[in-house]
Formats: C-alpha cells, sequence, structure tokens
C-alpha cells in the first residue's frame, strides 16, 4: 500500500466518523479503529 493509499484511508474514514458521530458516537470509534487495522 502506498503512502497516497493510506493517506485517502485515513482521511475517508476519519470524514465518515465526524458524519456519523452526530447519529452514534460509537460507530465513529469503530469506523476509526477499522481504519487503523486497514492502514496497518
Amino acid at each position: 500500500m502506498t503512502i497516497l493509499t493510506a493517506a485517502a484511508a485515513g482521511l475517508t474514514a476519519v470524514l465518515l466518523a465526524v458524519q456519523l458521530k452526530s447519529v452514534k458516537s460509537e460507530y465513529g470509534v469503530y469506523l476509526v479503529m477499522a481504519a487503523g487495522v486497514f492502514i496497518f
């Protein structure tokens, strides 16, 4: 995985987590944790 792919995945995860935080805060946390596993 290139650095650009990892950055795009991280940025997408953060933006989705911010959107989901208004619905349920747990979903944002789970999404960021899943993105961390995906990147590393």
